[in-house]
C-alpha cells in the first residue's frame, strides 16, 4: 500500500485543524507546522513526506525485545536470552570436521604444524559478501588467493604457532548481534 504525499498532507491538515480547534497548539507544533509548510513552498517534497511522517508517528519502528528458545518458548528474563545466544555462537562456531586426528606421538607441548589442507578448509568454509574483520581483509580476497599462494599463510601461522606469540590484535574479538529480519523472535 503506497501512500501518497496528499494522504500525509490531510492527515497533517486534520490534526493541525483539531489541534487549533481544542487549542493544543503549542509552540512546538506551531514550529513544526511552520517547517512543513516551507518545506511546502519550497517543493521539497521529500523533507516534507518525512516531516509529516514524524508528526503523525509513522516513523517510529517497532522493536520487539522477544527471544525464543529452541522449543519456539518465549525467552521472558535477560539471563535466559544471554544463555540462547551463547548457545548459539557456541553452536555456530562448533568444529564440524569429520576427519580430526589425534596425534599421540607430539614432543612435549608441541603438536603437528599447521596444514594447507586446513586453512584451505577454514577459508573455503567462511562465507563471502560479508563485511571484513580488523584486518580489514574481505573473506572474498582471501578465497581469491587459491592454492598457488596459501604457502604464505601456512609459514604466518606456522611461525605464530611455534613461536607460541600470538599478534594482540588476534586475541579479541567483537562480536555484535544485528537483527536480520524486523522483530525476529529467534537467533
Amino acid at each position: 500500500m503506497k501512500v501518497s504525499i496528499k494522504d500525509y498532507m490531510q492527515k497533517y491538515e486534520k490534526k493541525h485543524g483539531e489541534q487549533k480547534k481544542n487549542g493544543t497548539s503549542g509552540t512546538f507544533h506551531k514550529e513544526q507546522c511552520s517547517e512543513i509548510e516551507s518545506y511546502e513552498t519550497r517543493h521539497d517534497s521529500f523533507n516534507l513526506h518525512k516531516k509529516v511522517k514524524d508528526l503523525a508517528g509513522l516513523n517510529k519502528k517497532k522493536s520487539t525485545s522477544l527471544l525464543l528458545d529452541k522449543n519456539d518458548k518465549i525467552i521472558p528474563d535477560v539471563k535466559g536470552k544471554l544463555d540462547r545466544w551463547t548457545e548459539y555462537v557456541k553452536e555456530l562456531f562448533e568444529d564440524t570436521r569429520k576427519d580430526q586426528k589425534f596425534y599421540d606421538n607430539m614432543i612435549g607441548e608441541r603438536g603437528p604444524s599447521i596444514s594447507k589442507e586446513e586453512i584451505l578448509h577454514v577459508i573455503n568454509k567462511s562465507k563471502t559478501g560479508k563485511a571484513p574483520g580488523p584486518d580489514k581483509i574481505p573473506n572474498d580476497i582471501l578465497k581469491l588467493i587459491g592454492i598457488d599462494h596459501i604457502d604464505i599463510f601456512v609459514q604466518l601461522f606456522n611461525d605464530i604457532y611455534n613461536s607460541g606469540s600470538i599478534p594482540r590484535d588476534r586475541l579479541t574479538s567483537t562480536f555484535v548481534t544485528l537483527p536480520k529480519k524486523a522483530n525476529a523472535k529467534t537467533c
